[in-house]
């Protein structure tokens, strides 16, 4: 991310969202600066896509105000709009097409003429560049969604909007994706990222925020998303499934996983591995718990995300 320039490119102040009696988005606060990936985490239903719908003009919110680069959206949608690029989550496009006429439909749209130069870079960065006269309903599930990058990407927006990108892909893709993301932040544009993936998150992120129950969560630095955690995370596996964990255990920060027989707690920062195993061990057992292992380990996304949105229990 670039430290020359710390004015954002995109704010968002007081911005909330109800649909049919339900508050989805409940007066949210974000800048995202210039240059940097930002990571929207939340489950599926958290309120990510309502998010960049508001953002992007394709709902409108109750209340709030959105600038981008500076100039207030309302009244500016179809200037502001051209600075903004969507790939959103749903596979949208039109089947009988070729490759190069989607992509040039959709520059059109913005009202620019044709760039052949810059078609062939963005396929060429894509893997798409030998596919510029398929036909888009013959393309895979991996390479629709390259294109719509590349359609997002050809009228030259400084925002690209990317709702779940990897959402339903194999690993291969999803890390061939990353690559291309990465590569796209390494040459200057701003990336809005939204996803369920904590592993995504941590891997491409500069900053993170998490949307819970309508609310924005962060946002924070990589390194200061793991600091929600702190000390060192705790796995004990049990002997035998549990039903549930005593109260006494709840309150001390322990939960059960849906295995049924790993126990994680996470134990305060500055205390000595040897110290937090003991401690661990000595407290299950006297509760009746009998381990076949237990191990620490650093602070994970993981248990971040559970310490945000459940608070640890």
């Amino acid at each position: 991310m670039s430290g020359a320039d710390r004015t954002p490119v995109l704010s968002v102040r007081g911005l909330s969202k109800t649909y049919a009696g339900r508050r989805v988005l409940k007066s949210i606060d974000l800048d995202v600066m210039p240059g940097e990936i930002f990571a929207l985490l939340g489950e599926n239903g958290a309120g990510k896509t309502t998010l960049i719908e508001c953002i992007t003009g394709l709902k409108e919110a109750d209340s709030g105000a959105i600038t981008v680069l500076g100039q207030t959206l309302s009244g500016n949608e179809r200037s502001l709009r051209a600075s903004i690029g969507l790939v959103p989550q749903e596979l949208a496009l039109e089947q009988f097409e070729t490759v190069e006429q989607s992509m040039q439909f959709t520059r059109r749209l913005f009202g620019k003429r044709p760039d052949p130069a810059l078609c062939s870079s963005l396929l060429t960065t894509l893997a798409l560049q030998n596919k510029r006269s398929a036909i888009v309903g013959e393309l895979s599930g991996g390479m629709k969604r390259r294109l719509l990058i590349a359609k997002a990407l050809y009228h030259e927006p400084e925002i690209l909007f990317l709702d779940e990108p990897t959402a339903g892909v194999d690993l291969a893709l999803r890390e061939d994706m990353w690559s291309t993301i990465t590569t796209l932040r390494d040459e200057g544009k701003t990336i809005i990222l939204t996803t369920h993936y904590l592993e995504e998150a941590e891997a491409l992120a500069d900053r993170v925020a998490v949307l819970h129950e309508g609310a924005l969560l962060g946002p924070k630095r990589n390194s200061e998303f793991l600091e929600v955690v702190g000390g060192v995370c705790v796995e004990a596996h049990a002997q035998e499934r549990q039903s549930s964990l005593p109260q006494s255990l709840l309150e001390l920060g322990f939960f059960l996983d849906e295995d049924r027989k790993k126990i994680s707690c996470v134990s305060a920062a500055g205390v000595h591995h040897a110290e937090v195993l003991a401690w661990v061990a000595q407290t299950l057992n006297d509760s009746g718990i009998r381990l076949t292992a237990i191990s620490a380990n650093p602070p994970s996304f993981e248990r971040a995300f559970r310490a945000l949105t459940e608070g640890g229990n």
